[in-house]
């Protein structure tokens, strides 16, 4: 090293821990007689920057897929518009009108859900009295004229004992998301389709179950079921939004989510939602 030769450098641990390092020589008549170190600990400033490397690439990725997502449906749309201005037979033209209707409803689904995205990314957590049984049927009854929504059989047992404060916005898309998806990906090879829901609600938490008979995921895809934009099968016609969203909310209401399935044999969803009638949990 030169006399006044400075250095830096970073030291990484094992255990994760980041460390800059710097140092500068002392000199003297020309000579070096010493050096002077600094080490200061960056690891909680890599761990933000990495954590915003990967925020900055989920939402370059929500942005391409979003774009594509809605595009998809609009030019369908489009395409059959040009289709039906030539076409002069009365049942190809309502035909052609029931194919515009299919891809209008994927573009409200899709916009439902960038709300609830949007609505879990900005609004702050909040506590207010929870009444399951009327929000089960409240959604059920959103939900009636969902395509498939008469051709499955649905069960409802609510046990609640006592007050239960949690996040209704939240909460209302995560039992919202569950129960259209057992619509959507019921299996019609089925002599009957069902889906039973149970809570079990207390001054703890409640313990809500969603099982189903449907299609089933298989095993191998269910680590990457809650990832962004993930769909288990290309004939799966979800955006990939609702089960991400679904993960997110409840984590943010403190609480857990299990998924267990089966291809051909169904899937079963279990919550774990803390009861905040406490302000200390």
């Amino acid at each position: 090293e030169r006399p006044g030769m400075e250095y830096a450098g970073i030291i990484e641990f094992v255990d994760g821990k980041v460390v800059e390092r710097y140092s500068k020589a002392i000199e003297q008549g020309g000579e070096i007689w010493g050096r002077v170190w600094f080490y200061l600990d960056i690891t909680d400033r890599k761990k933000k920057e990495q954590e915003l490397i990967s925020r900055n690439f989920e939402l370059d990725s929500f942005v391409y897929r979003a774009s594509h997502d809605l595009k998809a449906p609009l030019n369908s749309i489009m395409g059959l518009i040009n289709i039906v201005k030539e076409e002069k037979d009365v049942d190809l033209i309502l035909s052609y009108i029931g194919m515009m209707d299919k891809s209008v409803e994927k573009l409200d689904a899709f916009i439902k859900q960038l709300t609830q995205f949007s609505q879990d990314a900005r609004l702050k957590v909040v506590r207010q009295p929870i009444l399951f049984n009327e929000m089960v049927e409240s959604i059920l009854e959103d939900l009636r004229y969902m395509e498939k929504a008469d051709q499955i059989k649905i069960e409802v047992n609510v046990e609640q004992r006592g007050e239960f404060l949690s996040d209704p916005i939240r909460l209302g898309i995560v039992i919202n998301n569950i129960i259209s998806n057992a619509i959507k990906y019921q299996d019609m090879k089925k002599e009957s389709a069902y889906l039973q829901i149970s809570v079990i609600a207390d001054h703890e938490q409640a313990v809500c179950k969603f099982v189903d008979n449907g299609l089933g995921i298989d095993p191998i895809h269910l680590e990457k079921v809650f990832d962004l934009f993930f769909r288990a099968s290309v004939q799966a016609t979800g955006s990939g939004l609702g089960l991400y969203i679904t993960h997110n909310a409840v984590g943010k209401m403190g609480g857990k989510i299990k998924l267990v399935s089966n291809i051909g044999e169904g899937t079963t969803f279990s919550l774990q939602i803390p009861n905040r009638i406490s302000s200390q949990k």
